[in-house]
């Protein structure tokens, strides 16, 4: 969310009550009476800056980009493919609430809502191009097999390191046994 930062504290363009603010609001003050030579009061301060400057920030955090659908897909789209998802990820902004106003339904949900309607954009845009091009099909095909087999290498590797360590922690265990049972018996506390 918002970072809170001592920044911009010690900054001539804000007033006390501003040094609190998080550090973009405290940008678009400074920004603000910058641009009016350091005039302007709180009291009359656009409070359409400051939501803006929220939304801003949310929309980085739940915001939907191309980066987003490549990292799902597991390889960089060409430059068609990546103009064609941004006109898909332009429709789907249209059609989610959640990813057009992320600040008015991430604050009450505490940012789920903004993610997971970020999330199902994903899975869509991606089935509605793999639907439409056999090319980048085969390519995420391609690329699924890949990350499966290097997860089946991963749980492999830690499979056979357990394996290797079993006798070892079989016998640190027997021997923390045998050491509590010879204290038992040592104490008389059989």
């Amino acid at each position: 969310m918002a970072k809170f930062t001592p920044k911009h504290d010690k900054s001539p363009h804000l007033t006390s009550g501003q040094k609190g603010l998080p550090d973009v609001v405290q940008r678009a003050v400074i920004a603000k009476k910058k641009a009016q030579g350091g005039k302007q009061k709180l009291a009359s301060f656009d409070m359409g800056v400051i939501a803006h400057a929220f939304n801003e920030e949310l929309e980085k955090i739940s915001g939907l980009d191309v980066s987003d659908l490549e990292d799902d897909l597991g390889f960089y789209l060409s430059d068609a493919s990546e103009v064609q998802a941004r006109r898909r990820i332009k429709e789907q902004k249209q059609k989610r609430f959640a990813l057009r106003h992320p600040w008015l339904t991430g604050i009450p949900t505490l940012g789920i809502a903004p993610t997971v309607s970020k999330y199902m954009a994903i899975d869509e845009i991606k089935r509605q191009m793999l639907r439409g091009d056999e090319k980048l099909r085969k390519r995420h095909a391609e690329a699924t097999r890949e990350r499966r087999n290097r997860a089946l290498q991963e749980y492999r590797m830690e499979t056979e390191r357990l394996r290797a360590r079993a006798p070892v922690d079989a016998v640190s265990e027997a021997g923390k046994g045998a050491v509590m049972y010879a204290l038992a018996k040592q104490y008389g506390r059989e």
